[in-house]
């Protein structure tokens, strides 16, 4: 049986259900990459952020998912235009655009790879004001 997810941009931060069965999508594609079962993706994504202490593979997540939108590059560049650019061609929610503008010119001080796409994630996510349970 597939596995759904909610696919958020970062890659990955977007709320677009995917099917875990897609190979193509970087969400999908990341959970094998970094190590993360698609339950823990999912609480991660809806739910906690807070879960990647914990676990930090979640931050390297988050991370995979803004490359495989080429939105993450040199370990920590963030490029908003790529990330525009991937949700408009996929159909995602348009307040991501803003988001991502404003996550850009957020400091983000981070040269590490994994802790950097965690803090554009959570970046992204609290200007969207996401309900967190």
């Amino acid at each position: 049986m597939p596995i759904i997810l909610i696919l958020v941009i970062f890659m990955c931060i977007q709320t677009k259900l995917i099917d875990a069965d897609d190979e193509n999508d970087p969400a999908v594609e990341c959970l094998t990459t970094e190590n993360v079962t698609a339950s823990d993706a999912f609480e991660f994504i809806t739910k906690n952020l807070t879960l990647a202490e914990l676990m930090p593979n979640l931050k390297c997540y988050a991370a995979c998912c803004l490359e495989g939108m080429n939105a993450l590059v040199n370990n920590c560049t963030f490029q908003p235009e790529l990330a525009k650019k991937y949700v408009t061609d996929n159909g995602l929610r348009k307040d991501l655009l803003s988001a991502y503008d404003a996550c850009h010119n957020s400091s983000i001080s981070s040269v590490e790879r994994c802790e950097c796409g965690y803090q554009i994630y959570k970046c992204v996510m609290e200007y969207m004001d996401f309900e967190r349970n």
